[in-house]
């Protein structure tokens, strides 16, 4: 059966403008990919790509879009400094590149500009699906304890869904042609 074409319960928990507020499921499979990145095998990774596919509706595939972008923003400023240059994208993009074509060979050149999508540095759109797993893979390859870490960056996730939580619900409902 395709990506496409299973059947998803998981309608999405969406943040509030006034409390913030993470969905837990999308953020338990969201953490399961970033995992695999970083401790697993192609393999694992495509098991836990296909568990996103099977678990989460695609509204819920939409929100995650929405966290997994913000999460490996914050974890390039954290990196980087809030506002990071082509030249310190690249470099991080350099370093990270090994890890992420074991996962997504045929993307490697685009790593660059996942990395610079957050700061609106990138040359050529990655949208959609793509970018979502494109910057699970970087993520992955970026954090050194994922668990411990993505725990760290879940109050500023929260913070920056709380923030944009009209836009991202709009968004995510949005129907699709």
């Amino acid at each position: 059966m395709s990506l496409f074409n299973r059947r998803r319960a998981h309608a999405p928990t969406y943040p509030d403008p006034s409390a913030g507020g993470l969905d837990s499921v999308i953020w338990e499979v969201l953490c399961d990919i970033v995992t695999a990145v970083k401790a697993g095998t192609p393999d694992e990774f495509l098991e836990a790509l296909n568990r996103f596919a099977d678990r989460l509706s695609i509204q819920s595939q939409r929100l995650c879009g929405y966290y997994i972008y913000s999460l490996l923003k914050i974890r390039l400023q954290t990196m980087l400094g809030v506002a990071p240059n082509d030249a310190q994208l690249d470099a991080v993009a350099s370093s990270a590149r090994p890890r992420f074509r074991l996962f997504l060979p045929s993307e490697a050149s685009s790593l660059e500009d996942v990395l610079r999508t957050p700061f609106g540095l990138q040359r050529s759109e990655i949208e959609g699906a793509r970018y979502t797993f494109c910057a699970f893979a970087a993520l992955g390859a970026l954090l050194d304890d994922p668990a411990r870490e993505l725990e760290a960056m879940r109050p500023a996730l929260d913070a920056w869904c709380a923030k944009g939580a009209a836009t991202i619900r709009r968004v995510c409902e949005q129907l699709i042609p």
